[in-house]
């Protein structure tokens, strides 16, 4: 089994899985976002439940986090959000 390269000096995500570098994962969860415009943080998130966007994420075997943002075309900034971890 031959052994992979380590990354040194690479800044970007694709040049490692495509040079076949060693990767390892240290991320804790797994987040999944949605996002609205002039509606609510709440609507995002079940969005996110509703079209179960979730479910591809839970073989991997880490905690998955739904996090619903709105955002004001008035003030063209975040309005709200909201984050929560999802269970099935």
């Amino acid at each position: 089994m031959a052994r992979k390269r380590l990354p040194i000096g690479l800044q970007d995500f694709r040049s490692i899985i495509e040079g076949d570098y060693k990767y390892i994962d240290k991320t804790r969860y797994i987040h999944i976002l949605e996002y609205k415009l002039n509606k609510s943080a709440k609507a995002a998130l079940e969005q996110i439940e509703q079209k179960r966007y979730y479910e591809a994420s839970w073989n991997v075997g880490k905690p998955v986090v739904g996090v619903g943002v709105n955002f004001s075309s008035k003030t063209k900034n975040i309005k709200d959000w909201v984050a929560e971890v999802l269970v099935g």
